[in-house]
């Protein structure tokens, strides 16, 4: 019950350095390029759906509650927060053609004070970046030409990376977090179709050594996705989970050194 908590603190203060607050005004200037679709977010959300209905068939989530509510309403759900806040930000963002963003009000995720809270994006070169009002550079969404995203946030003690990137037919992803002083990583693949039929991640402590702001994103790495993920150099690997369309399988990991 501590954990959860604290797991629940956790994220809502990384919303608010995210968002940040306030009011603006806006007009919009349709000679300006459109805010770009988040694609790798809109079938992450559908995997997601997928995986998560399929553990509750195979009663995952009531054969092991704790890891249930760690992998699919923490972990795997980290990354559908800011996919909604993007989503909101597109159904109300207008363009500002004094400081050349787009600009939105939306309503706050956990519905607190204030109950709206404001949201900038930009493009950067090609990039696009969703931040909060004076957020550092490298912190925020960033939505990518080909469609794949990342995401960097930081408040006091706590880290949080995230990438979802698209290769030959699939989709590669990490959440790299702390709980404490202990780094951990959580590595994910899932097909690029509808409905997804094939979903796989593992999850562990991270003794790599980078601090997790300076973790490599999968896009600027010289191997491939697939060697990407399947290296666990580094990893103490806890718990993963296997999805064929069919069969829903998950492990427990335990290393005797």
């Amino acid at each position: 019950m501590v954990k959860k908590y604290f797991i629940i603190m956790y994220v809502f203060l990384l919303i608010l350095t995210f968002l940040g607050c306030g009011n603006s005004s806006s007009s919009t200037d349709p000679s300006m390029n459109e805010m770009p679709l988040n694609e790798a977010g809109n079938d992450y959300t559908n995997a997601y759906d997928v995986l998560d209905s399929a553990a509750k068939s195979d009663g995952f989530d009531t054969d092991n509650p704790s890891k249930y509510s760690d992998v699919f309403e923490n972990w795997l759900n980290f990354p559908l927060i800011y996919i909604n806040i993007y989503q909101d930000m597109l159904d109300n963002a207008t363009f500002n053609p004094t400081d050349s963003r787009w600009e939105a009000e939306i309503d706050n995720p956990f519905g607190n004070d204030p109950q709206k809270v404001t949201v900038y994006g930009k493009y950067k070169g090609e990039v696009f970046r969703v931040a909060g009002p004076g957020d550092p550079q490298n912190m925020g969404l960033f939505i990518y030409p080909d469609g794949g995203i990342s995401l960097y946030t930081e408040i006091d003690s706590f880290y949080i990376k995230m990438e979802i990137y698209r290769e030959d037919g699939y989709y590669y992803g990490f959440l790299r977090f702390n709980e404490g002083l202990i780094s951990k990583i959580l590595k994910f693949k899932f097909e690029d179709q509808t409905p997804c039929e094939d979903f796989k991640m593992y999850y562990g402590d991270y003794e790599g050594g980078s601090s997790i702001g300076e973790y490599e994103l999968i896009r600027n790495r010289s191997g491939s996705a697939e060697d990407w993920y399947t290296d666990e150099t580094n990893l103490d690997k806890t718990f993963s989970i296997i999805w064929d369309g069919t069969n829903f399988n998950y492990y427990f990991h335990i290393n005797i050194t």
